[in-house]
């Protein structure tokens, strides 16, 4: 008996590190968007999003820092934002679902936003081992394109 309640914590563990709330969260603390497009791996049990677009009209700087989110991008950030970025690559390519994922990494840019969540919830001042590409939610914010593109791991 004691197996199976230790087996069900892990599995309500690992869906409330994959759980929409962190999305929910972000996306809400923005004004509302005008369009979004949701792609996410096809036949699974799973029930969140893989790789989003979201389109603003107007979203500002200003905007962006009120969150509890953003933060603007330094010349040091975009290594990290690219590792991410490749790292869901690969998995794009193992699923191959080529066809839904468009983002184009050349457009990462210091006048750029993101946030960036891991696995053990750390912001991205903690950048440490392999565990931080276990499970990450990427947030990038295209201030010219007013395009907010999401990345998620899990």
């Amino acid at each position: 008996m004691k197996k199976i309640a230790a087996f069900l914590i892990c599995i309500v563990l690992l869906f409330s590190l994959c759980s929409c709330d962190t999305t929910s969260r972000v996306i809400n603390s923005l004004p509302d968007y005008e369009s979004r497009e949701l792609f996410y791996e096809q036949d699974s049990f799973r029930d969140y999003t893989d790789y989003a677009r979201y389109r603003y009209k107007s979203v500002s700087e200003k905007d962006l820092l009120e969150t509890d989110y953003f933060r603007k991008i330094t010349a040091d950030d975009t290594e990290r934002i690219l590792a991410h970025i490749e790292n869901f690559e690969m998995w794009v390519e193992v699923v191959d679902w080529k066809e839904n994922y468009d983002f184009d990494k050349s457009i990462v840019s210091t006048d750029d936003f993101f946030y960036l969540y891991t696995k053990a919830g750390q912001r991205f001042n903690q950048y440490s081992n392999y565990e931080e590409f276990d499970v990450y939610k990427l947030f990038y914010f295209d201030i010219d394109m007013q395009i907010l593109y999401y990345f998620s791991k899990c």
